[in-house]
């Protein structure tokens, strides 16, 4: 079944999985991944962020927090099961280690996570939006194809199903900044066994931001792999099996 982007809940085993799509993005980055450890017997959970998969007037009348409840709505559903893992990639990765601050959370799968943003302009986001409301996210060729693409991706299927907004709204973009901020600053309060995977061709976040990941947390479980081929959306990308497989050894 096609998801169409929108949240899904998949019972199986008593072990249950929260997997957090990123900004902008939808519940597509992470259907196959989730549909992928269903098959292995675990109950997934897929929250929609508020705003997201739908239009823009709904996107901006958003935050950052609205995000977080999201994600506290998918968690009363499932913290009755013996366990819950948390899954996120991108800004979804910087709200599941908020999660599992707040929550008790088993082990951390931390997927591209937004700790540190490729683009410069970020750091003038908060001045720029006071006279720039929305700006369209650019086309770039991608590699090997005639394909010109606003996604951080190689893998021309995923480029086509790919289901997210085009565009970047700069309140809710400055709005989101602040949110990793914060959480960069509570990454010493993480002791869950924690998984970080990041691709170094990833063009939107920093594999740095991995790097400081592994090294603030003081989880005496932690494991970090760097991926070759795929882009930023990793669950979707060349390595997209990789990451499966990764992700299922880890939380077994």
């Amino acid at each position: 079944m096609n998801h169409k982007g929108d949240a899904f809940f998949i019972k199986r085993g008593k072990h249950a999985i929260i997997l957090v799509h990123g900004f902008t993005a939808s519940t597509q980055e992470m259907e196959g991944l989730a549909k992928f450890l269903a098959g292995k017997n675990f109950t997934v959970i897929v929250p929609l962020l508020k705003g997201h998969n739908t239009n823009e007037s709904d996107f901006a009348k958003t935050d950052s927090e609205d995000y977080y409840r999201s994600v506290l709505d998918a968690y009363a559903k499932v913290k009755g099961f013996e366990s819950v893992d948390v899954i996120g990639l991108s800004f979804g990765a910087t709200l599941a280690l908020h999660l599992a601050t707040e929550k008790k959370i088993r082990k951390i799968v931390a997927l591209a996570p937004a700790i540190i943003y490729s683009s410069r302009i970020l750091k003038f986001v908060g001045l720029i939006k006071r006279f720039i409301r929305k700006v369209p996210k650019a086309k770039k060729k991608v590699p090997g194809t005639k394909i010109y693409s606003p996604w951080d991706l190689y893998k021309p299927e995923a480029i086509k199903r790919r289901r997210a907004y085009d565009f970047v709204l700069l309140e809710q973009l400055h709005d989101s900044t602040l949110f990793v901020k914060k959480v960069k600053n509570e990454l010493g309060k993480i002791k869950n066994p924690i998984l970080i995977m990041h691709s170094k061709k990833d063009s939107t976040t920093k594999p740095e931001g991995s790097e400081l990941l592994f090294k603030k947390v003081f989880s005496k479980q932690k494991k970090l792999i760097f991926l070759e081929k795929s882009g930023h959306i990793i669950t979707e990308d060349f390595e997209a099996d990789r990451v499966k497989r990764e992700t299922l050894r880890f939380l077994k």
